[in-house]
């Protein structure tokens, strides 16, 4: 898939220049405009072309300033309100592919979700994956609707585990903190079956 688009992260000195370059155009078009509305009826056609070129100048300057929207001060992307990233940072995954299709998924959903109450205080967490890929609003309803207790993750976030999507359902993934594929079982997985791989692995939980 994809990724997002990016501007280029600003300095401190370019985006304090860029700040006040826009405020010099957004004053410099109004006084254009004000000149604009002085002139007589019949140079209509000299109006419209001055308003066009003015529109065109305030178009080119939004483009070139567009990281100081999208970026914070440190270059990074700014998180929208309410959109936490699901991925932890420096922890073992338990990453689960699910289906609404899948009637294993559904035998095997309550005990990943028992098994992510008892890992809550360690470094291991489950985290789901809708194999149909859907948006992200019908994702959350239908995970809602399988009765899924652990964080799915955003179609952007599994392009970031470069995880390759399965052949068959269920398949889960256990990651190392690195996002390395440590093992990947296929077929439905109960409480035990995953805590004697994180034994077998030597993943302290």
């Amino acid at each position: 898939m994809r990724g997002p688009a990016t501007c280029k992260p600003p300095d401190s000195a370019h985006r304090d220049l860029a700040n006040l370059l826009t405020l010099s155009i957004l004053s410099s078009q109004w006084r254009i405009y004000s000149r604009i509305q002085t002139l007589p009826n019949s140079s209509k056609q000299v109006k419209l072309s001055l308003l066009r070129s003015a529109m065109l100048i305030l178009l080119f300057t939004s483009a070139s300033l567009c990281g100081f929207t999208a970026l914070g001060a440190d270059g990074t992307p700014n998180q929208k309100p309410n959109q936490p990233s699901n991925l932890p940072p420096a922890s073992w995954k338990i990453v689960n592919y699910w289906s609404t299709t899948c009637a294993p998924c559904r035998i095997e959903i309550p005990e990943l979700n028992l098994l992510g109450d008892e890992l809550a205080d360690s470094n291991v967490e489950i985290l789901g994956v809708n194999f149909d890929e859907d948006d992200r609003t019908t994702t959350l309803r239908l995970a809602r609707r399988l009765g899924i207790d652990f964080p799915t993750l955003t179609l952007a976030e599994v392009d970031a585990l470069g995880l390759p999507p399965p052949s068959a359902l269920p398949t889960t993934y256990i990651l190392s903190p690195t996002n390395a594929v440590m093992t990947k079982l296929v077929g439905v997985q109960t409480k035990a079956s995953i805590y004697a791989v994180l034994t077998e692995l030597a993943i302290p939980h």
